[in-house]
């Protein structure tokens, strides 16, 4: 698994928390995943399709009402349940706003170890550099990431390390997603 693909994962809010509620055995209807995350199923249904169109999801032929079908994960999408299930393991409820944002968990994964501005930029490519901004200065206010600057150097540098709960799912990513 790589950040890129974390990145495309973490396009649709509620992607990784679906995954995580078909690993623990969630059927793979709207109306029953809706539930289970406690949200609307306007705001799951594009989650679900998403997770189809990147090949995590695949039609599970001969079974459900035609209205409703139902659908199993291929090989690559229980690599990913299995890191969805793993992330949920230690993410509090409170947790679920940050989380379920665009750039939140490719940023910690890529801010594992002290990393500067540029590089995650690079990393996270096609981030922009304001949402990048608001995004390392969202993490550092919640306490998830540590802006350390280096002023001995000139011009002093600036680098961002993920601590505390951030550093808890900076070791999950770190451990199954490749930079």
């Amino acid at each position: 698994m790589y950040i890129t693909d974390l990145v495309k994962l973490c396009e649709k809010a509620w992607a990784l928390h679906t995954l995580a509620l078909i690993e623990e055995g969630t059927p793979v209807r709207v109306a029953v995943l809706a539930n289970a995350a406690g949200t609307s199923r306007t705001s799951i249904r594009p989650s679900i399709q998403h997770l189809f169109d990147l090949g995590l999801l695949t039609a599970n032929k001969g079974h459900g009402h035609p209205l409703r079908p139902e659908a199993k994960l291929t090989a690559k999408g229980k690599r990913w349940a299995s890191l969805a299930k793993d992330l949920e393991a230690i993410l509090a409820p409170q947790d679920s706003p940050i989380t379920r944002l665009t750039w939140t968990l490719p940023t910690l994964r890529v801010a594992h170890t002290p990393v500067r501005f540029v590089s995650i930029r690079e990393a996270l490519s096609p981030v922009r550099d304001s949402t990048l901004s608001n995004t390392l200065h969202r993490l550092e206010t919640t306490g998830w990431l540590e802006r350390q600057v280096n002023a001995k150097l000139r011009p002093p540098q600036v680098s961002y390390l993920a601590i505390e709960r951030g550093r808890e799912i900076a070791n999950v990513l770190h451990e199954r997603v490749k930079l």
